[in-house]
């Protein structure tokens, strides 16, 4: 199939040969995008993948693009340059070996003098919304939009330099990404923590009442087993335990022992010296264990490859009543094969369309801490 061609629209669409399946070997394309006198040229890269093992992405010696007198290769996430006149040559090169799925681009003319009206203009190229300019986010995908801020009212200063709102301030999670929002967070010694990181009275705890508003004040009393709450563990007989995971604990909680009823069930045959399988994957086969990160915080949480499409992760991961943002399936990279953090080489990079949490997950007694992931595209 030919490929390449001229581009003179301001603005337009090109892909790699065969896209979205795989390109074709031993192929070469030339396009020449030309804009009008005084402007330029910018080209965005929504896709872009081409992997091969053992290709050093230093030196991209087989599957390539090349523009402006440097390779790209391997798989890199929102790739976006400029030019610098009103011509743009994009050359694309693949060798005999591998093949993958390619790119899918967008070019667009624009003022040199004024690259993002009414935006803000990251070093990568790209324009992102001012409302997005010290948002705490790495909108810009090289922290470009994050750099000299100041902070408001209802910010909190990260030590990396970060703005995150005060509400996520000792919610035990690392929305900095550095881990300064969760430093000095115990409450007083006179004083109870609940759940969600609020700081309470001691004398809250046990009163009969939920005070917190997580429950976690009441969830391990010996009170009344007449006092049912949405935490407590409903014995066959109507008694409520309010004990977290109260439930196969091999203590018996429920005068009638229905608590610690069909426990068999999960208990290991012998014990593995791993925590997950005990032997090395094998690369292509399944479960393969996934890394999710959340936009600047790198790696958060865990996941295993169920089909070619879907993940299974836990529902602590994405559900947080004081940080939403992480039931947003935008703010989640998925890096599927990845045995160090730092390699990353040779995983595949996918991004999430649904975040699925199990509707009955409890926070506080971690029941049903199970979520599926679908993918943007099959592994």
């Amino acid at each position: 199939k030919e490929c390449g061609g001229d581009l003179f629209k301001t603005e337009g669409n090109f892909t790699s040969p065969l896209y979205p399946s795989f390109y074709p070997p031993a192929v070469c394309c030339k396009w020449t995008i030309q804009v009008p006198a005084g402007k330029e040229v910018r080209v965005k890269f929504n896709i872009f993948r081409m992997k091969e093992p053992g290709v050093d992405t230093r030196r991209c010696h087989k599957d390539y693009v090349e523009i402006m007198g440097n390779k790209y290769c391997g798989e890199i996430p929102n790739l976006a340059l400029t030019s610098d006149s009103n011509i743009m040559e994009v050359n694309f090169c693949s060798d005999m070996s591998y093949t993958d799925k390619g790119f899918s681009a967008e070019y667009s003319a624009y003022d040199p003098l004024n690259p993002c009206p009414d935006k803000f203009p990251c070093n990568t190229g790209i324009c992102i919304p001012l409302s997005q300019k010290c948002d705490g986010w790495n909108d810009c995908g090289d922290m470009s939009d994050e750099t000299n801020c100041k902070c408001e009212k209802d910010q909190f200063a990260c030590a990396n330099g970060l703005c995150k709102p005060y509400l996520w301030v000792c919610d035990r999670n690392n929305d900095c990404g550095d881990g300064s929002d969760e430093k000095k967070c115990s409450c007083e010694l006179n004083e109870w923590r609940c759940g969600n990181g609020v700081c309470l009275p001691q004398d809250v705890v046990c009163n009969g009442k939920t005070d917190c508003q997580d429950g976690s004040d009441e969830a391990s009393c010996e009170s009344s087993r007449s006092m049912c709450t949405n935490f407590s563990f409903k014995c066959a007989n109507s008694e409520c335990v309010n004990k977290v995971n109260a439930e196969c604990d091999r203590v018996h909680d429920c005068s009638d022992q229905s608590d610690e009823a069909g426990c068999d069930c999960g208990t290991r045959p012998y014990k593995l010296n791993r925590i997950v399988g005990g032997v090395n994957a094998v690369v292509g086969e399944w479960p393969w264990q996934v890394s999710l990160q959340f936009k600047t915080s790198g790696h958060t949480c865990g996941a295993s490859i169920i089909s070619d499409r879907w993940l299974l992760s836990a529902a602590h991961c994405f559900v947080n009543d004081i940080s939403p943002d992480y039931r947003v399936p935008d703010n989640w990279v998925t890096y599927s094969g990845l045995q160090y953090q730092f390699k990353m080489a040779d995983a595949q990079m996918r991004k999430l369309t649904s975040v699925i949490p199990h509707p009955a997950y409890n926070s506080m007694t971690s029941d049903y801490d199970i979520s599926l992931l679908k993918l943007s595209e099959p592994l």
